[in-house]
């Protein structure tokens, strides 16, 4: 009983003197919505995007850069500035219609990739098979990002993080498939990728305490999408979907 009231007393000591980081995270983004090739939960409209982030922005955030966000996360005793980060899952190739716009907006933004289908051109086995299932021999060929797109944003405010090799589901691997894949994940973007950050970010919000541990044996720290907000926690980065309309009326 005294252990959860101590602990209930510093939880409230910590938000009274700090102001939360929060952490923002989307998919898709696109003026349209495409069913081929997008999941409706994770397609963000592309206005919809620029009001939630210029709602913020108005309401005097600071979008700061994740790895900034992980220092002051670390070291702040006292945060009573309002600080936000954009990240976004993927490397799809709809990020184009974004990434011109939040460089005018200076806004500094963290892509956790696959690099296997930005390098090889894949396009994930989900999403292949149900091009195969579509009507009329539907043929995509580029829904990532490619490595000349990335090479063009070497000088931007564009950051690279791990999002494993390719996009396994994580519940279902054993940890031998997991560390494979999260090792050629980070083999080939330090061959191929500028700007790379020690971040993982777990696939389909899937977390296993095994994983963590050899993430953070090897110093990267892992990614969340809980939708908490962080305070002081640097164990872990916790996100939320910058899609949610309560965003606009109600940004922090």
């Amino acid at each position: 009983m005294i252990a959860k009231l101590v602990n209930r007393i510093k939880r409230k000591w910590t938000k009274f003197r700090l102001q939360p980081i929060r952490v923002f995270c989307f998919h898709h983004v696109s003026d349209e919505y495409d069913p081929l090739t997008m999941w409706e939960e994770d397609w963000t409209q592309t206005d919809v995007l620029k009001k939630n982030i210029l709602s913020l922005k108005e309401s005097r955030v600071e979008f700061i850069s994740l790895t900034e966000a992980h220092e002051k996360l670390k070291h702040d005793w006292f945060r009573t500035k309002k600080y936000a980060v954009l990240t976004a899952d993927d490397g799809y190739k709809s990020l184009l219609n974004i990434l011109p716009w939040l460089e005018e907006q200076k806004i500094p933004i963290t892509l956790f990739v696959n690099p296997k289908y930005i390098i090889k051109g894949g396009i994930g086995e989900n999403i292949l098979n149900r091009l195969n299932k579509a009507e009329g021999n539907v043929k995509i060929t580029e829904i990532y990002l490619n490595i000349t797109d990335i090479d063009t944003l070497r000088h931007s405010n564009v950051t690279f993080a791990y999002h494993g090799h390719e996009h396994i589901d994580e519940y279902k691997a054993d940890q031998t498939t997991f560390a494979q894949n999260l090792s050629q994940c980070i083999n080939a973007m330090e061959e191929n990728f500028p700007n790379v950050i020690p971040f993982y970010a777990h696939t389909y919000g899937h977390v296993k305490l095994e994983n963590d541990k050899l993430l953070r044996a090897q110093g990267i720290i892992p990614v969340y999408t809980s939708g908490n907000r962080n305070f002081n926690n640097t164990s872990y980065i916790d996100r939320e979907l910058i899609s949610n309309e309560r965003l606009i009326k109600n940004p922090l």
